[in-house]
């Protein structure tokens, strides 16, 4: 299944939501192995996104790497990570999961407007 890294990012606090709720075994088995493939991928993107912020950000006086809003930087920045949400990547493996075996789940219309791409009607 491929779906941009815009996805994964957004449906994170769902998917967590989703995986602290009560299932049947086999579904909590399929969340926990899509969780898996998910958590693979948002730590590549978090890697990338802290490099950007390295690439174009100043240190402060305490340490801190930040990036100043309203700077040619700030812009470079954000169209960089603009392209980065839009990459489509593989979740090889990854199974969409019926949304009757989730019948228990209490999700609300956002979170599940987020979960689109991992749950099959």
């Amino acid at each position: 299944m491929k779906v941009k890294v815009l996805q994964i990012v957004n449906s994170v606090e769902a998917l967590n939501k989703l995986a602290a709720q009560p299932m049947k075994a086999v579904t909590s088995f399929e969340v926990s192995r899509n969780l898996k493939k998910i958590s693979d991928e948002l730590a590549i993107y978090e890697q990338s996104r802290s490099d950007l912020i390295r690439k174009f950000g100043k240190e402060d006086d305490e340490g801190q790497i930040g990036i100043k809003p309203d700077t040619k930087e700030m812009e470079n920045f954000q169209k960089e990570l603009g392209d980065l949400l839009n990459i489509e990547v593989d979740l090889n493996g990854f199974k969409q999961i019926k949304l009757k075996h989730l019948s228990k789940c209490e999700l609300s219309p956002m979170e599940m407007s987020s979960l689109e791409f991992a749950i099959q009607e």
